[in-house]
């Protein structure tokens, strides 16, 4: 990695749309390469790096890409690199967002929080779906870029039994319009 970067464990790739390659890193950090050398090394999670996603505006144009940690932190980026957003689960969870009619919790995080393995960003629906390290996938719809998170409509799409954790994500449209 030379003088810029750490050697450590890459836990997710991606394919920016200017050609350069991101890479998540163990330490939170977003490794941004042009060819085999290290261009840009940004701050971005206080724990591991573990998802990221391109999110395309329309056909073949780029609106930028979505960054998940195991800090249960996702990041929305512009393509050039500049940070636009973070939405925090666990907040969610403590503010209750993260609720259903019955004001019972939809996500239910272990003693060290939501960690998210999987993020999925779709800019024209305003939706992103997360997966997280304990089998649950969460949609968060009404998404902005300049939104606050109390605006978010949440959605558990899917809960499992713990252990394991929800890998990778679709490369179309996340999910299809609710019912």
């Amino acid at each position: 990695f030379g003088a810029q970067g750490e050697l450590q464990t890459l836990p997710c790739v991606a394919v920016n749309s200017d050609g350069r390659v991101l890479t998540g890193t163990r330490r939170g950090e977003l490794y941004v390469w042009q060819g085999c050398r290290l261009w840009r090394r940004l701050p971005a999670h206080e724990d591991a790096l573990q998802a990221v996603s391109i999110a395309h505006a329309k056909e073949g144009e780029t609106a930028g890409f979505a960054t998940g940690g195991a800090d249960g932190v996702v990041l929305l980026w512009a393509a050039r690199y500049e940070r636009l957003r973070a939405i925090d689960l666990n907040a969610l969870c403590r503010r209750g967002g993260l609720l259903d009619a019955f004001g019972r919790p939809k996500l239910l995080p272990p003693a060290r929080g939501v960690r998210v393995s999987a993020v999925c960003w779709d800019v024209g629906a305003r939706r992103l779906l997360v997966g997280t390290q304990h089998n649950e996938v969460v949609r968060l719809d009404d998404v902005e870029i300049g939104g606050v998170d109390g605006a978010i409509q949440t959605t558990l799409l899917t809960q499992g039994h713990g252990g394991g954790r929800v890998r990778g994500g679709p490369a179309s449209s996340p999910s299809p319009s609710p019912s």
